[in-house]
């Protein structure tokens, strides 16, 4: 690895890191894609998931009082987890042209807002989008570690406030990430 590959990989890696800590998401958003064009965007992918499980952990330990909405995604939440692990299913199955095209597409669906598809959170349509919403976001976090396009604009169409926001965003995506970490492992992907 080159001198100017290494500085990238350390800008790239720390605007990411200061996007999740104002957000709670954007370091898989930014860095996975910094880090394939480095080590391949399978490996990327499989690379991310650490440090996204550790800035998780330390955004959920420093805020849990309030994680009370958490009960009302259990919908989510469950969906998320099955559909994280058939994204880590297609992980371990999938080629690196899959998978550079598949990191392109959740960056352009981040930037089309998909809070548009689902609408207003006490909706109908949103409740009973609820389900697929975690399963697709947990499909896409299985297989590019990036489902902030789909969750993260479920979460900002409740118009929760800041902290709430970012705190229970960050415990869903920790909750996905300990999945994936637990999926990747039994797959073999980290070997």
């Amino acid at each position: 690895m080159g001198a100017l590959q290494l500085l990238t990989l350390v800008v790239g890696l720390g605007v990411a890191g200061l996007a999740k800590g104002a957000t709670a998401m954007g370091l898989p958003l930014i860095a996975t894609p910094i880090l394939a064009s480095v080590f391949g965007p399978k490996q990327a992918v499989v690379i991310i998931t650490i440090p996204i499980f550790v800035a998780n952990t330390i955004l959920v330990l420093q805020s849990w009082r309030v994680l009370g909405y958490l009960r009302t995604l259990v919908p989510l939440i469950l969906a998320n987890a099955a559909g994280t692990v058939v994204g880590a299913l297609l992980l371990a199955g999938l080629d690196q042209k899959t998978f550079a095209i598949l990191i392109t597409a959740m960056v352009v669906l981040f930037l089309a807002r998909g809070d548009r598809i689902v609408g207003e959170p006490g909706a109908r349509r949103a409740k009973l989008l609820t389900p697929v919403v975690g399963f697709v976001g947990g499909v896409m976090q299985g297989t590019t570690s990036i489902s902030s396009p789909v969750i993260g604009s479920f979460f900002h169409a409740m118009k929760l406030p800041p902290r709430e926001y970012v705190i229970t965003l960050a415990a869903v995506f920790q909750l996905s990430s300990a999945v994936q970490l637990v999926s990747y492992a039994a797959l073999g992907l980290f070997t």
